[in-house]
């Protein structure tokens, strides 16, 4: 290299840079990381807008939550209330409705006989909120099928399965059965986490050879009940002619002892006198009878026939 080219190199190296020339590794952090920025907030809002609803989880009004960890020792033992709550996104949260709720739905039954019952129930209920933890241990979100329906559907297996034709076939004994055992199903469920507020019998289908037993059997009985009310209402009817007959037989004998024949001729008279002032044309006879009453003489009465 020539001297004067290691002059000019040596003179620019030696020179100053201007103020407002800064080298890279001067600059401000967040310029000399832009790329990096960038990408990281990118990739935050897009993790975030995909697992937003996983952290973010709103409860309702009317609603309860149970939270289960997945890192930190499963089910939580603490019910959240309603609101914004806001968990890690790798837990999950389950929400229970707390509010009375009612479920309708079929129960079929085999009894002893081999007879099909279908019993279609209607069952209100309620999930107790300070007990909601082990309710969702135990049985989970769907709880009133497997929990509240299974129970009322084992007392009603237990029951109805267990009855004979005879039984089936009295409707009063059938029936008291019945309540009997949704009233154990309550009971039982009442150590529950569960409270069960009313179940209702909404309907039952039974065989048709059961139906016509039943319907023949009642048709019976009411007829038995009729004849019955007949016999009872002919009872009252000869009392009441008994009594009837009694009252007339007491009148005529205090009429018969007080009438002679001076009052029986002035009622008489007293007759005949009503009888004249009517407007009905008639004859009168002065006269005497057997009686000694007037003779009156309707010429209407005889054909039109003059006197």
């Amino acid at each position: 290299m020539h001297d004067w080219a290691r002059h000019r190199t040596a003179a620019l190296y030696a020179m100053e840079p201007p103020d407002d020339l800064l080298l890279p590794d001067e600059r401000p952090w967040f310029l000399r990381h832009a790329f990096e920025v960038v990408c990281g907030s990118l990739l935050f809002l897009l993790v975030f807008g995909f697992l937003h609803d996983r952290i973010f989880v709103p409860v309702g009004s009317g609603q309860r939550a149970v939270r289960w960890s997945r890192f930190f020792g499963g089910t939580v033992d603490k019910v959240y209330g309603e609101g914004m709550q806001v968990i890690a996104p790798w837990d999950e949260m389950s929400l229970y409705n707390v509010r009375v709720q009612e479920i309708s739905t079929p129960i079929r039954v085999l009894t002893s006989g081999g007879l099909d019952i279908v019993f279609d129930i209607s069952i209100r209920y309620r999930p107790r909120i300070e007990r909601l933890v082990d309710l969702h241990e135990r049985f989970g979100p769907d709880y009133a099928r497997k929990l509240v329906v299974q129970e009322i559907s084992s007392t009603l297996q237990r029951v109805v399965g267990d009855a004979t034709y005879t039984t089936l076939t009295q409707p009063r004994t059938y029936t008291a059965a019945l309540h009997d055992s949704v009233a154990y199903a309550r009971t039982q469920l009442d150590t529950e986490a569960v409270e069960v507020e009313d179940v209702v019998i909404k309907q039952i289908t039974l065989p048709a050879e059961l139906s016509q037993a039943i319907h023949d059997k009642l048709r019976q009985q009411q007829m038995v009940e009729l004849q019955q009310y007949r016999v009872e209402e002919a009872k009252r009817e000869a009392e009441r002619k008994a009594v009837e007959a009694e009252g007339i037989r007491k009148f005529q004998k205090i009429v018969s002892a007080n009438l002679d024949e001076r009052y029986l001729r002035l009622r008489g008279i007293e007759a005949t006198l009503e009888l004249a002032k009517s407007n009905n044309t008639k004859v009168v006879l002065i006269g005497r009878n057997a009686d000694g009453l007037p003779i009156l003489f309707d010429p209407a009465a005889a054909g039109g026939a003059k006197p």
